[in-house]
């Protein structure tokens, strides 16, 4: 089972009403969660994280981990600087 289908499936663990618009995501997201949501690996994830190219991750028991807010704020700039015309 993909952790998609895990954020659809009752996981309520970490999400209140009123949540900034994330939608299914929790509010903390590991690796595979964030390598499913960019359509990346894991493997990919990482190392763009080494890069420095990810929001700062926490670590929580020993895992590296991103807030849901600062994924969603990271994703909507680098969207925007993407899309921009010069």
């Amino acid at each position: 089972m993909g952790s998609r289908a895990r954020w659809r499936g009752g996981f309520t663990a970490g999400r209140e009403a009123g949540d900034d618009g994330g939608g299914d995501l929790p509010r903390i997201l590991y690796v595979p969660d964030l390598a499913e949501l960019l359509g990346r690996s894991e493997k990919a994830v990482r190392h763009a994280m080494r890069r420095g190219l990810l929001p700062e991750p926490l670590k929580l028991a020993g895992r590296l981990a991103w807030r849901r807010a600062d994924v969603l704020s990271w994703v909507s700039e680098s969207h925007g600087v993407s899309r921009s015309e010069p």
